[in-house]
């Protein structure tokens, strides 16, 4: 299959082409780079487009009045793309300086030659550029070659790339994670080198590679690479090690994996099942996180929690976690609970404990199986749970004190407002008056 007939399945493709005319018209050389090449070379349509042209920044910004100049120092300027929430990237060709930071470089030459900016790349499969008007790919560092043999190699010396972008060994991770290539010898060697220079990273560089790396593929296999190059413990410096079920869990596989808060909740769950909170603030605080992705991993664990608990739990809990999604914490519950059982298993090879074992591991998943007909039954009708009735302010006008107690009276009326399907106000301050009498 040609490189065209992968790119023209995005939609995008058309105004791609159309722009990358437009710099033809006007003389300048333009071409397909990095990422998306690579992609289309190993038959799978990219998840964006870059673009790499002879022409200075100024020039892009005046055949294109409606693009962005926010990377303009670097020579990268973000042309809005008429499909929802896509952005080009045209990138100038260049050459770096200086880095010196180990983050980004202090200044940047431009030159007229995409064989000079192909210096400058990561790694050689994403220093490929693919040109619309000879259809032909431009291959100067030898990428090909390794795209075939399914290698991961800097362009140039490790060490020397890897300094310039601390970032680069972590995303050499990622990529021979993502795309299942093993990584030369060289490069293999120079990783570990840097695993403490990740400190020294924003907090947000980081978190967007890990979320890339934990979007795709086994878990276990991404959790096994970081550890196996010394960056869990410098990313994930966590007090505990996880309940010896992990590794068994990590093997599941789950389709969800394009949501980074189910993501993050399934790499979680055997450190911080017992404690969501605290899970909560990692995400949010140590790997800056979107508060709403973090809050919603909470959620997710306290699903979990709620429905591997031996305690007997309210509908309105239960509602709860039907409206996070019932399949997926279903599922991810019915994974984690036969990873606490497999625990159990390992410990003896006794015949009669494993035959327990596997009485419990049936119980419960009928267990969840019947939980999750009780969801589908009784949340009829239910797109969203109503607002409670009686507010705090409703409980002190009736003559109640404020305090921790007022919290629980809250919780408990609003579990029979839901239960009992009551609208009216007053059905349940009278049901909260006869509580607090008794």
């Amino acid at each position: 299959m040609s490189i065209t007939s992968i790119l023209s399945k995005k939609p995008e493709w058309e105004e791609i082409q159309a722009t990358l005319k437009i710099f033809h018209q006007n003389k300048w050389e333009a071409v397909l780079a990095g990422g998306c090449v690579r992609d289309a070379l190993l038959g799978k349509p990219p998840m964006d487009f870059d673009v790499a042209v002879s022409a200075s920044p100024e020039e892009v910004l005046r055949l294109f009045p409606k693009a962005k100049d926010l990377w303009k120092h670097y020579g990268v300027i973000f042309l809005p793309l008429k499909e929802k929430g896509k952005i080009l990237e045209i990138t100038t060709f260049r050459e770096d300086h200086s880095y010196g930071d180990g983050r980004r470089p202090q200044f940047v030459r431009y030159t007229s030659s995409a064989k000079e900016d192909a210096k400058r790349r990561d790694f050689t499969v994403n220093a490929l550029f693919y040109d619309i008007k000879s259809n032909q790919v431009l291959d100067f560092v030898n990428g090909l070659k390794d795209l075939k043999s399914h290698l991961l190699k800097t362009v140039g010396e490790p060490e020397e790339r890897f300094k310039e972008d601390y970032l680069r060994p972590l995303r050499a991770l990622r990529f021979s994670h993502q795309l299942n290539f093993q990584i030369e010898s060289k490069t293999q060697k120079a990783i570990p080198l840097f695993a403490g220079k990740l400190q020294t990273l924003s907090k947000e560089r980081i978190y967007s590679e890990l979320v890339k790396m934990f979007s795709r593929g086994s878990m276990g296999q991404a959790v096994k690479i970081l550890k196996d190059y010394s960056f869990f413990k410098v990313l994930f410096p966590f007090e505990n090690e996880p309940i010896n079920s992990s590794e068994f869990f990590w093997k599941n596989s789950f389709s969800f994996y394009h949501e980074p808060a189910f993501a993050w909740t399934v790499f979680s769950l055997p450190y911080f099942y017992h404690s969501p909170e605290k899970w909560m603030g990692f995400l949010k605080d140590n790997l800056k996180a979107p508060q709403a992705i973090a809050k919603k991993s909470c959620n997710y664990m306290q699903g979990v929690k709620t429905l591997l608990s031996k305690q007997e739990s309210s509908f309105v809990e239960k509602l709860k976690v039907f409206e996070l999604g019932a399949n997926q914490i279903t599922e991810l519950s019915q994974s984690f609970g036969k990873a606490l059982l497999n625990q159990e298993v390992k410990r003896t090879l006794e015949q009669k404990q494993s035959e327990a074992a596997k009485a419990q591991e049936e119980e419960l998943s009928q267990k969840l199986k019947k939980l999750f007909q009780e969801f589908q039954t009784r949340s009829q009708g239910h797109n969203k749970l109503p607002s409670p009735l009686v507010t705090g302010a409703d409980l002190i006008k009736a003559g109640h004190t404020s305090g921790r107690h007022m919290g629980q009276m809250l919780k408990k009326a609003y579990n029979f407002q839901v239960e009992e399907n009551i609208s009216e106000k007053d059905t349940v301050l009278n049901w909260i008056l006869k509580k607090s009498l008794k």
